[in-house]
């Protein structure tokens, strides 16, 4: 698959986007945002834009999950953990 099939599904996710409420219109940007990122070599192994559409946008979802999870399990002013005892916190195993 290549980078310009995915466009259908883009286009029309922006004007979905558009007729959401105000405050989930920056949520349907952030997904179309996400999309307008993929490149032709992430999209070959997918046939399937909407499949290919879901997937990235699902990994986003995981990646700020992640980065969220780290960030919560930072320390209390003043203290500096390891960047293991950081891991361990945030239950991300390595």
């Amino acid at each position: 698959m290549r980078r310009m099939e995915l466009d259908g599904v883009i286009h029309r996710w922006k004007k979905t986007t558009r007729a959401l409420k105000i405050h989930d219109q920056e949520y349907g940007r952030h997904l179309t945002d996400v999309l307008e990122r993929v490149t032709d070599a992430q999209l070959v192994h997918f046939q399937d834009p909407v499949e290919a559409a879901a997937f990235f946008c699902l990994l986003d979802l995981q990646k700020q999950a992640r980065e969220t999870k780290i960030r919560d399990a930072e320390p209390a002013a003043g203290e500096i953990p390891s960047a293991q005892a950081r891991l361990d916190a945030a239950g991300i195993s390595t």
